[in-house]
C-alpha cells in the first residue's frame, strides 16, 4: 500500500519530458524519398525530386515559396514539410555538436 506522499510522487509527470516518439530520427534518413515516407508526405516525392531536391541538405534549406513553386499548395501539407525541415535542422546540428 502506498503512502500519500510515496503515491503523489510516483504519481507526478516527469520533470523533463520524454523522447517524443512522433518525431521521426532524421538523422537516419538516408533520402529524400525516406524523408517523405516517415512524415507521410511521399505524395510529394515527384514534385520534389523533378524540381532538383534530390538531397536531404537541399531539402533543409527549403522555404515555404519552395514548396508552392515545386507544387506543395495545401497550407497544412506547407506547415508539416516546414516543421520537419525544421525538426531535421536541429537534430543534424546537435549530432554534429555531440561529435564536437
Amino acid at each position: 500500500m502506498f503512502t500519500p506522499n510515496i503515491k503523489e510522487s510516483w504519481m507526478q509527470k516527469p520533470s523533463q519530458p520524454l523522447l517524443d516518439r512522433s518525431v521521426p530520427d532524421f538523422t537516419a534518413f538516408t533520402s529524400v524519398e525516406d524523408w517523405l515516407s516517415a512524415i507521410k508526405m511521399s505524395q510529394y516525392r515527384e514534385n520534389f525530386l523533378n524540381s532538383g531536391f534530390t538531397s536531404l541538405q537541399l531539402c533543409m534549406q527549403m522555404t515555404s515559396e519552395d514548396l508552392l513553386r515545386i507544387g506543395v499548395t495545401l497550407a497544412g501539407h506547407q506547415k508539416k514539410i516546414l516543421n520537419s525541415i525544421q525538426s531535421m535542422r536541429g537534430q543534424i546540428s546537435q549530432s554534429a555538436s555531440a561529435l564536437a
